[in-house]
């Protein structure tokens, strides 16, 4: 089956969390691999069908360049995700959605598959 590689680089003592989402066009099971910098097998993580393959909060050992191999869990069939990275402890790209919150204050936003919004 095919496989999609992405990369992300990360301190020591980060915390990572990792979303794959089913999107559209067929009928799969999202699955993603998170390596080590040195090329572990840290977690695989499997979601449901047309569900949501969800990694929260896993520390990250090491300072360096991590991949997430994004897969279809046997590998049999094929659609489209979305990915989503948050990075706790360091900074996130703000997407049009996310962004600055002051106390009392309500932001609106959509969810999009794969989506993750981060308030800061």
């Amino acid at each position: 089956g095919q496989q999609t590689v992405f990369t992300f680089t990360a301190a020591a003592g980060q915390r990572a969390t990792i979303q794959m989402s089913y999107a559209s066009g067929g009928s799969f099971y999202p699955t993603f691999d998170l390596i080590s910098p040195a090329g572990t097998v840290l977690r695989t993580v499997e979601g449901g069908f047309q569900g949501t393959a969800l990694l929260q909060l896993f520390a990250l050992s090491g300072a360096g360049t991590y991949s997430i191999v994004c897969r279809e869990a046997d590998g049999t069939r094929a659609g489209n995700y979305g990915l989503s990275l948050l990075l706790h402890a360091d900074a996130n790209a703000a997407d049009n959605e996310a962004g600055a919150i002051a106390a009392g204050q309500t932001r609106n936003a959509a969810l999009t598959a794969g989506d993750l919004d981060a308030f800061t």
